[in-house]
Protein backbone atom coordinates (compact mmCIF):
# COMPACT_ATOMS: atom_id res chain seq x y z
CA UNK A 1 0.00 0.00 0.00
CA UNK A 2 1.65 3.91 -1.20
CA UNK A 3 1.91 5.62 1.63
CA UNK A 4 -0.76 8.06 0.48
CA UNK A 5 -3.54 5.61 0.25
CA UNK A 6 -2.46 4.47 3.97
CA UNK A 7 -2.45 7.73 5.24
CA UNK A 8 -5.98 8.38 3.26
CA UNK A 9 -6.98 4.87 5.36
CA UNK A 10 -6.22 5.69 8.51
CA UNK A 11 -8.01 9.34 8.49
CA UNK A 12 -4.30 11.37 8.13
CA UNK A 13 -5.33 12.75 4.17
CA UNK A 14 -2.14 14.58 3.22
CA UNK A 15 -2.32 18.35 2.34
CA UNK A 16 -2.23 19.24 -1.43
CA UNK A 17 1.53 20.48 -1.48
CA UNK A 18 1.97 20.49 -5.29
CA UNK A 19 1.51 24.23 -6.89
CA UNK A 20 0.12 23.30 -9.80
CA UNK A 21 -2.36 21.10 -8.87
CA UNK A 22 -3.68 23.93 -5.91
CA UNK A 23 -3.39 26.25 -9.54
CA UNK A 24 -5.90 23.75 -10.99
CA UNK A 25 -7.78 23.16 -8.61
CA UNK A 26 -8.61 26.87 -7.95
CA UNK A 27 -9.27 27.34 -11.96
CA UNK A 28 -11.67 24.43 -11.59
CA UNK A 29 -13.86 26.14 -8.73
CA UNK A 30 -13.37 29.62 -10.12
CA UNK A 31 -14.92 28.14 -13.50
CA UNK A 32 -17.43 26.21 -11.54
CA UNK A 33 -18.45 30.19 -10.07
CA UNK A 34 -19.70 31.01 -13.55
CA UNK A 35 -22.61 28.43 -13.25
CA UNK A 36 -25.54 30.37 -11.84
CA UNK A 37 -26.90 27.24 -10.04
CA UNK A 38 -23.52 26.08 -8.61
CA UNK A 39 -22.64 29.66 -7.61
CA UNK A 40 -25.79 29.70 -5.69
CA UNK A 41 -25.02 26.22 -4.20
CA UNK A 42 -21.83 27.17 -2.86
CA UNK A 43 -23.11 31.03 -1.36
CA UNK A 44 -26.26 29.07 0.53
CA UNK A 45 -24.04 26.44 1.85
CA UNK A 46 -23.31 27.23 5.61
CA UNK A 47 -19.68 26.83 4.86
CA UNK A 48 -19.57 30.26 2.57
CA UNK A 49 -18.93 32.27 5.88
CA UNK A 50 -16.06 30.01 6.70
CA UNK A 51 -14.03 31.37 3.43
CA UNK A 52 -10.72 33.17 3.63
CA UNK A 53 -11.28 36.12 2.05
CA UNK A 54 -8.31 36.03 -0.25
CA UNK A 55 -10.21 33.07 -2.26
CA UNK A 56 -13.63 35.10 -1.82
CA UNK A 57 -11.94 37.93 -3.70
CA UNK A 58 -10.79 35.73 -6.31
CA UNK A 59 -14.05 34.43 -7.09
CA UNK A 60 -15.75 38.26 -7.21
CA UNK A 61 -12.40 39.01 -9.13
CA UNK A 62 -13.84 36.79 -11.93
CA UNK A 63 -15.79 39.21 -15.46
CA UNK A 64 -17.94 35.70 -15.31
CA UNK A 65 -19.01 35.38 -11.87
CA UNK A 66 -22.54 34.18 -12.27
CA UNK A 67 -24.30 37.20 -10.26
CA UNK A 68 -26.88 39.40 -12.15
CA UNK A 69 -25.48 42.94 -11.31
CA UNK A 70 -23.11 44.38 -8.41
CA UNK A 71 -25.81 44.53 -5.73
CA UNK A 72 -25.76 41.09 -5.77
CA UNK A 73 -22.16 40.68 -4.90
CA UNK A 74 -23.25 43.13 -2.02
CA UNK A 75 -25.91 40.18 -0.70
CA UNK A 76 -23.11 37.58 -1.34
CA UNK A 77 -20.57 39.43 1.08
CA UNK A 78 -23.37 40.20 3.32
CA UNK A 79 -23.95 36.38 3.55
CA UNK A 80 -20.39 35.51 4.18
CA UNK A 81 -20.57 38.03 6.96
CA UNK A 82 -23.53 36.75 8.44
CA UNK A 83 -21.86 36.39 11.59
CA UNK A 84 -20.27 39.52 11.77
CA UNK A 85 -17.13 37.92 12.73
CA UNK A 86 -14.97 39.29 9.61
CA UNK A 87 -12.52 42.09 10.44
CA UNK A 88 -12.98 45.26 8.76
CA UNK A 89 -9.89 45.13 6.70
CA UNK A 90 -11.00 41.80 4.87
CA UNK A 91 -14.87 43.16 4.48
CA UNK A 92 -12.76 46.07 2.83
CA UNK A 93 -10.77 43.83 0.91
CA UNK A 94 -13.97 41.68 -0.64
CA UNK A 95 -15.37 45.17 -1.20
CA UNK A 96 -13.11 46.22 -3.57
CA UNK A 97 -14.07 43.91 -5.87
CA UNK A 98 -17.52 45.99 -6.43
CA UNK A 99 -17.42 47.57 -9.70
CA UNK A 100 -19.33 50.30 -11.23
CA UNK A 101 -19.61 49.25 -15.00
CA UNK A 102 -22.85 49.45 -16.10
CA UNK A 103 -23.74 51.26 -19.27
CA UNK A 104 -26.87 53.01 -17.65
CA UNK A 105 -25.97 55.51 -15.30
CA UNK A 106 -29.41 54.81 -13.53
CA UNK A 107 -28.16 51.49 -12.40
CA UNK A 108 -24.62 52.82 -11.54
CA UNK A 109 -26.19 55.59 -9.25
CA UNK A 110 -28.37 52.57 -7.38
CA UNK A 111 -25.53 50.68 -7.68
CA UNK A 112 -23.15 53.40 -5.44
CA UNK A 113 -26.19 53.93 -3.10
CA UNK A 114 -26.17 50.38 -1.99
CA UNK A 115 -22.55 50.12 -2.03
CA UNK A 116 -22.48 53.23 0.03
CA UNK A 117 -25.36 51.70 2.61
CA UNK A 118 -23.16 48.31 3.00
CA UNK A 119 -19.97 50.05 3.49
CA UNK A 120 -21.80 52.20 6.36
CA UNK A 121 -23.26 49.36 7.75
CA UNK A 122 -19.97 46.81 7.61
CA UNK A 123 -18.48 49.78 9.52
CA UNK A 124 -16.01 50.13 6.66
CA UNK A 125 -17.18 54.49 6.56
CA UNK A 126 -18.76 56.59 9.56
CA UNK A 127 -20.77 60.14 9.46
CA UNK A 128 -22.83 61.60 7.05
CA UNK A 129 -22.68 60.41 3.70
CA UNK A 130 -25.50 62.50 2.19
CA UNK A 131 -23.95 65.34 -0.15
CA UNK A 132 -26.96 67.62 0.22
Amino acid sequence: MSAAAAAATSGNVPTVEEPTFRKLLLDVLLELMSDRYTLQLVTKDSRWTSLEVGLLRKIFDQDNLAIVNEIELLSLLERWNANRDKNVSDVGYAVGAFRLNNPDPSINQASLEQLIMFCSNSGLIHGDTDNE
